[in-house]
């Protein structure tokens, strides 16, 4: 880090990070004194690990409380398979209903485990989206095994991990440091009875024992990677309990290397470091090892450290709509493990956690389920990295249904179990074999549609969700009208009010994912970047400064000013402030609205003065086939189509696809994998301010044009949208008549009117307002202020609907039955002039 930013880190901290921060480099500057003189000194004998105090069987207290760590080894298997003191997800007599349920729900798994078993067994890694790599007899525990680059063996506080040169990619060193294959390993012993995947387990184990010496290497660098470590080998010991592999003797080395984990976590807590889901699992972990190994000396102070945490973190790091604060699809759901985890554990242990921890935990579920696709994934926003607390069925890393299969049965909530589908391994393993009819009742206990079917807005977050309806071929938009992220936003990119969308079974406007970190700087600000997302770029520029691999400064304020929800259509206004720091920059202001079920239209303003170049760019899914059109693109895929028309005077339009110089057109799944997808990129070097209307309609109609009415300097938009059956006119805060008199103006924030080609007037929404005059002529009077007007037109009578209700003046040719709100009323008329009374 450079002096400079080191001096700006150091003015931004307060009186107790200074504190904390001092005593720390105190602390880590005796460990490595004591590491250079003596190599840290002789370890401890296991035994010394465990409280004899907290022992309930007297021969192995005594055993523990004399140091013969012979006897103790004995007795330690026996106590720990009948100890009562501390209950994991599953029983071990609840062991054989879960392999009989294998059999029965998940037939193919047993299978699959063996063999991602077996691979393990053969020191074969599959790192996140790289090709399957093998370590070799001996695992090198401290090298990225992808780009052949190890670390030193000097104190993990000096080891320069985020130096590509010097330690490799530092997150695919610790992907098998995690020992997240341990679940794998465990599960193909309970499902097969082979002892030799509970020898393989515990014999990585014993040598990452020994290659890894506290505190030595760049596995002692992260307090996080511990946490995962100590997750995993607690799932080691649970799963393999029976095993003839594990012996006392290895249970009592195994406890001992978990409470030093566990000091080590205790004393290194990202407080400061990473405020974030760092010490979330840290804390996780603490809790974790704490109540599930009491016997541990020290096991008390880890609990209510790490329950404390917890309890802070879900209410510090989850906003009360639901949603994560690293802004991160990737994030929110392992964040969601996490919590999840916990509170299972703690009802299992009578320990529960407080009624506000469960329902924040419950917004997650819910934001989880009413963000999705209409496939039911998760769209990728912020990092998407591939991390999981979870390594108990094979899944996408954008699928969170497993996870809320879990929570449904759990939770009993029969929405959750629509979205989910399917009871999932993850279910059976986290709540036993009750979970299959937990489920089924959760399912039957709120009977409807499969999945969400309807728009919502995540106010908190910025997350708007514009849906035609349920079902796997419904239309969607997601706009993300929210903060970056936390803090210094680590995890966010600068997307702000990107848009992404998937209609008729296809995904068509995605966002790129990540692809690296710290194995190439230049490619991990493309993937963060403002270009590489659905939005605008002005003068080249992110919305904000990228300062190093996980900071950003001159963060934008996004704000979600204003959103309609009406029952044919949706709306949403935001804005950011990115370019308020840029000379002559201003505030890049959208507006996304959903003409139900048919298209959206977006409408992009920038504020500002002077000359500018402007990129609007538009990031379409792998496979798709772009075509440049004289206004737009049509993209095509799987047999359909999606229809993409601007208007953005003197823009040029190009498609570009796995660009290198300059970078564009590409998109990531997972960690580690890039290929290239179609980019519609339309720039324009221009005068500030400048606005310009976007029409995406999946399955186009016969043609559609778009025009634009808005004269130089005017106050809002207004836009004609025409095809041969139907001609639409939208107003957004337009309240002056074009000259022609073809425009619809209005006070309201949105006004909307459809007219057949026979020139049959069919549809006028208003919402926000209380007039609005068409062709130079009143068409609707409201004596106040109305939320939402609605009329749906059926030969000569007309449907209303209106919040609230007030009395309003009408014009529509050929009506002669009016009913409002579901019920019919008597109307006053004139002409073509109808006027509607209000409540009585």
């Amino acid at each position: 880090m450079p002096l400079s930013e080191k001096l700006h880190r150091l003015g931004e901290m307060d009186l107790p990070e200074i504190r904390f921060r001092a005593s720390q480099r105190v602390r880590l500057a005796r460990e490595r004194w004591a590491l250079s003189t003596n190599g840290g000194g002789a370890a401890q004998p296991w035994w010394q690990a465990w409280d004899p105090e907290k022992v309930a069987e007297p021969q192995l207290a005594e055993a523990l409380l004399l140091g013969r760590g012979g006897d103790a080894a004995d007795l330690l298997g026996g106590y720990f398979a009948v100890r009562p003191t501390a209950q994991f997800f599953f029983r071990a007599d609840e062991r054989a209903a879960i392999v009989g349920l294998y059999s029965r729900l998940f037939s193919t798994r047993v299978d699959e485990i063996r063999a991602a078993a077996d691979a393990a067994c053969a020191h074969r890694f599959k790192i996140f989206a790289y090709p399957e790599i093998h370590a070799g007899e001996q695992i090198p525990w401290r090298r990225d095994l992808v780009h052949g680059i190890a670390g030193g063996d000097e104190h993990g506080s000096r080891i320069p991990y985020l130096d590509f040169s010097r330690a490799g990619d530092s997150k695919i060193v610790w992907e098998p440091n995690r020992h997240q294959h341990f679940f794998t390993l465990g599960q193909a012993w309970v499902l097969t009875g082979e002892e030799r995947y509970a020898e393989e387990c515990l014999a990585q184990i014993e040598d990452w024992l020994s290659a890894n010496p506290y505190p030595r290497g760049i596995n002692w660098a992260s307090s996080l990677e511990a946490a995962f470590r100590v997750w995993s080998w607690l799932w080691a010991l649970s799963l393999l309990a029976g095993s003839k592999a594990l012996t006392g003797a290895r249970l009592g080395t195994i406890g001992a290397a978990l409470a030093q984990h566990a000091d080590f976590i205790a004393a290194n807590l990202s407080t400061y470091f990473s405020p974030n889901t760092h010490l979330l699992g840290e804390g996780f972990a603490l809790f974790a090892v704490g109540l599930l190994l009491p016997e541990l000396r020290g096991s008390s102070g880890w609990l209510a450290a790490g329950r404390a945490i917890l309890i802070s973190e879900i209410t510090n790091q989850v906003r009360p709509d639901g949603a994560h604060m690293e802004q991160s699809s990737c994030y929110h759901r392992y964040a969601m493990e996490f919590f999840l985890c916990a509170a299972l554990l703690a009802e299992r242990n009578g320990c529960a956690f407080p009624d506000s921890y469960l329902q924040r935990l419950d917004h997650m579920f819910a934001f989880s389920m009413e963000t999705a696709w209409p496939s039911g994934r998760q769209p990728m926003t912020g990092d998407a990295d591939g991390g999981q607390l979870l390594n108990l069925a094979r899944r996408a890393p954008d699928d969170p249904r497993p996870l809320l299969a879990v929570a449904a049965a759990w939770r009993h909530r029969g929405d959750v179990a629509r979205a989910a589908g399917q009871v999932s391994e993850d279910a059976l393993w986290l709540l036993g074999p009750s979970a299959p009819a937990d489920f089924a009742n959760a399912q039957q206990s709120e009977p409807g549609e499969a999945g969400p079917g309807h728009s919502c807005e995540f106010r908190d977050s910025g997350a708007v969700v514009q849906r035609s309806g349920a079902g796997t071929r419904s239309r969607y938009l997601f706009f993300d009208a929210g903060p970056q992220g936390m803090d210094a936003c680590a995890h966010g990119h600068a997307d702000a009010l990107q848009i992404l969308c998937a209609a008729d079974g296809v995904e068509w406007l995605i966002d790129p994912g990540t692809w690296v970190y710290t194995s190439s700087r230049e490619w991990r600000d493309f993937f963060r970047s403002t270009r590489a997302h659905s939005t605008v770029t002005l003068d080249g520029r992110d919305q904000a400064e990228p300062v190093d691999f996980f900071k950003w400064r001159g963060i934008p304020e996004v704000r979600l000013e204003q959103t309609w929800k009406l029952d044919g259509i949706d709306g949403a206004m935001a804005s950011h402030t990115g370019y308020t720091r840029l000379p002559g920059g201003g505030i890049h202001r959208r507006c996304v609205i959903f003409l139900k079920p048919d298209y959206w239209l977006i409408c992009d303003t920038l504020e500002g003065h002077g000359s500018h170049a402007v990129e609007f760019s538009f990031h379409f899914a792998p496979g798709v086939a772009l075509a440049l059109t004289a206004a737009g693109a049509l993209a095509a895929k799987d047999g359909e189509e999606f229809l993409l028309q601007g208007l953005a005077p003197g823009a040029a339009l190009h498609v570009l696809e796995g660009s290198e110089s300059p970078a564009q057109g590409w998109y990531s799944e997972d960690y580690g994998h890039r290929g290239p997808a179609p980019v519609l990129s339309a720039t324009v070097n221009t005068t500030l301010p400048v606005r310009a209307l976007w029409l995406l309609w999946p399955s186009p109609a016969g043609g559609v044009r778009l025009h634009s009415l808005d004269a130089a300097g005017a106050r809002g938009t207004q836009a004609i949208i025409e095809t041969q059956a139907w001609t639409d006119h939208l107003s957004l805060r337009a309240s002056e008549d074009p000259s022609d008199g073809r425009g619809l103006s209005t006070d309201a924030d949105l006004a909307f009117l459809r007219r057949a080609a026979s020139g049959d007037w069919m549809r006028l929404a208003l919402a926000g307002g209380c007039c609005a005059d068409f062709g130079a002529e009143p068409l609707v009077r409201a004596e106040s202020w109305l939320d939402a007007l609605e009329v749906t037109a059926s030969g000569d009578s007309l449907d209303i609907h209106m919040r609230p209700l007030r009395r309003v003046g009408l014009r529509w040719p050929g009506a002669k039955r009016v009913r409002v709100n579901n019920r019919e009323v008597a109307t006053q008329q004139n002409g073509d002039w109808i006027n509607i009374p209000g409540e009585k």
